[in-house]
């Protein structure tokens, strides 16, 4: 994702950190990058805009991580699966499948998400639920669920998130200081 980031804005300054030496091993990356292996606590600069992606479900204590951010940046970003859908709690294999396989430890739809970061301290500009496209490949059976999904999607998208799943959230938050919000940055829009 940096590398992405970088090729779009030359000139800024990209971090990441990882916990694991051997996942800050195998990515490769341009000189505009540097990686780091670390945690929050591991982190003593003030960043304009951290990313968090795909890492809340991961941890044991996510509110806890969630808070360790706040002092780390100005604006954060996000980005959450919503594993809780009626269909993946009447199947439970989806949960299932997503705890052994990519180690998911917490589930999450829209709202428990938005309470989540507000319990940890972030004042939520905006968030957009994402949905994926049918990707050619897929087994039959994803295809023909990604039907109701598409439509659903386009109709009463929220609905469609909690009732078949298969969408992510992506949030821009920031937090509170003296009493006022930070002014919105310019280079990011919704």
């Amino acid at each position: 994702m940096l590398e992405v980031i970088a090729g779009a804005l030359n000139g800024t300054r990209l971090v990441g950190y990882d916990p694991s030496s051997q996942a800050i091993g195998i990515n490769e990356r341009s000189d505009r990058i540097e990686l780091r292996v670390g945690t929050p606590k591991d982190v003593h600069e003030h960043y304009d805009l951290l990313l968090n992606l795909d890492v809340l479900e991961h941890v044991e204590d996510y509110i806890g991580l969630l808070r360790s951010l706040r002092q780390i940046a100005d604006w954060f970003m996000f980005h959450i699966p919503l594993d809780v859908s009626a269909q993946s709690v009447i199947r439970e294999k989806p949960l299932l499948a997503a705890r052994s396989t990519i180690g998911h430890l917490h589930y999450f739809t829209r709202r428990t998400t938005v309470a989540s970061l507000e319990t940890a301290g972030f004042e939520i500009v905006c968030d957009r639920l994402l949905f994926p496209n049918d990707t050619p490949g897929w087994q039959v059976k994803t295809r023909i669920v990604n039907i109701p999904r598409g439509l659903g999607r386009h109709l009463r998208p929220q609905l469609s998130a909690r009732i078949f799943g298969g969408s992510t959230l992506l949030v821009l938050a920031s937090v509170q200081t003296d009493g006022s919000f930070l002014a919105t940055p310019s280079v990011l829009s919704y």
